[in-house]
């Protein structure tokens, strides 16, 4: 698995390795999140990400990005599409009731359910120091069903909304890009539909659909280091590059660096 750094990043290997973190058992909501959405936590498992905080109306009283009001209900496909704004016609900052229950109509009930408390701000990012974790938001609530998490942010328990997500492994049902992409896509025949940066793990790398989904891949080489023990930036060949995650919005992060 790959991590994503709070830190500022020093120049090399972490500046590109640290888009994405290991997620080690630092916590129990951590551990319940990776427990859900993944068991096989050697190749993918939560992604992580400082998005922009979603705002948030004390009232919850929000009109959403994609035409769902926070009282509203909302239905998703059985095989919904995934956006870098949200889930199907759920955008981000959906209340969290209706985002469980539609995620829930689709794909069966939730497997676990966590909540957290973020209550120290480090340069704009609110963290668990004790757990060395971080999230965009005073209080997460992670929901998860087998292979995909969803994650919801406030500043009060009560009144979490919709600001993330994560996709770790093959669903039961189909899940994919506006793109087409999902996990198992290679890159070579979804050339048009994604692209993938150089650098990164030995074998392990970064990359985004055009529509702005954030993709953990694997396949090849895409970092090594020389006979000066020097970081050097790799790229695979489009037909050794494969898809294993897929994320959007703001997750809890793990605050260290590292492959």
């Amino acid at each position: 698995m790959l991590r994503r750094s709070l830190s500022t990043v020093p120049s090399g290997a972490n500046s590109t390795v640290m888009r994405w973190v290991s997620s080690a058992a630092m916590s129990l909501v951590l551990i319940a999140v990776v427990s859900a959405c993944s068991s096989d936590t050697s190749s993918s498992g939560i992604t992580t990400s400082v998005a922009a905080a979603v705002p948030i109306d004390s009232a919850v009283a929000t009109t959403l990005p994609l035409g769902v009001t926070s009282t509203e209900s909302a239905a998703l496909a059985p095989g919904f599409e995934l956006g870098a704004d949200g889930v199907g016609d759920i955008g981000f900052g959906a209340a969290t009731d209706v985002v469980v229950a539609a995620v829930s109509a689709s794909l069966g009930p939730s497997i676990s359910d966590a909540v957290a408390t973020f209550a120290t701000s480090i340069d704009g990012i609110n963290v668990d120091e004790v757990a060395g974790l971080g999230f965009a938001h005073p209080i997460a609530r992670t929901v998860c069903w087998p292979a995909f998490c969803a994650f919801f942010g406030g500043a009060d328990p009560s009144a979490t909304v919709f600001v993330g997500w994560d996709l770790s492994h093959v669903p039961a049902v189909p899940l994919t890009t506006v793109d087409g992409v999902t996990i198992g896509t290679r890159w070579s025949e979804a050339s048009d539909a994604m692209t993938v940066q150089p650098g990164g793990c030995p074998t392990a790398g970064f990359g985004s659909t055009i529509s702005g989904v954030e993709l953990r891949v694997s396949g090849g080489a895409f970092s090594r280091t020389d006979g000066d023990g020097e970081y050097v930036e790799l790229l695979p060949d489009r037909t050794e590059v494969t898809v294993i995650g897929l994320a959007a919005g703001s997750r809890i992060i793990a605050l260290e660096q590292g492959c």
